[in-house]
């Protein structure tokens, strides 16, 4: 399989303004620690907001947060296959805002992995078993975006 069907680097991102206010955000247990952006009843940090308008990804949000792994902390092998994953045209980015080389996202059926660089956006393939392996002292905190019908 081709990497570019696993995963893509798409434009960089000015991630600094989140990075001043990150002690701001909520993070709650759900496989790992989340702090959600597109709750309705969560007051995200306008810099984050504005963070992910920056996107320019065309479509609609589904569901928006950032997700914290502590240090040596992953996630498991896993595929997405929720119900409202397979009733849409849905697309996964990622906004790495915290990370490090030793932190990778890996495809282990196809034997690929990528250190998803902070300062980016990158799409995901969630189709395909996937999961996170943090062999590093340090945390891990990512925006992940599941959009649908995005048109970037």
């Amino acid at each position: 399989m081709d990497i570019s069907e696993l995963y893509k680097k798409i434009k960089p991102l000015n991630i600094q303004p989140v990075l001043r206010v990150i002690d701001k955000l909520a993070f709650k247990n759900s496989e790992g620690v989340c702090a959600w952006v597109s709750d309705p009843e969560v007051q995200a940090p306008s810099e984050l907001l504005r963070l992910v308008e920056s996107c320019g990804l065309g479509g609609t949000y589904k569901r928006v947060f950032c997700r914290k792994l502590m240090p040596r902390q992953g996630i498991s092998p896993h595929i997405d296959d929720h119900d409202w994953i397979k009733a849409g045209n849905y697309r996964r980015f990622q906004i790495p805002l915290v990370s490090h080389p030793d932190i990778v996202m890996r495809w282990p059926d196809e034997d690929k992995e990528v250190y998803l660089e902070p300062g980016y956006l990158w799409e995901v393939n969630f189709s395909k078993k996937h999961e996170v392996v943090n062999n590093a002292d340090v945390m891990r905190i990512h925006v992940q975006i599941d959009q649908l019908n995005a048109t970037i």
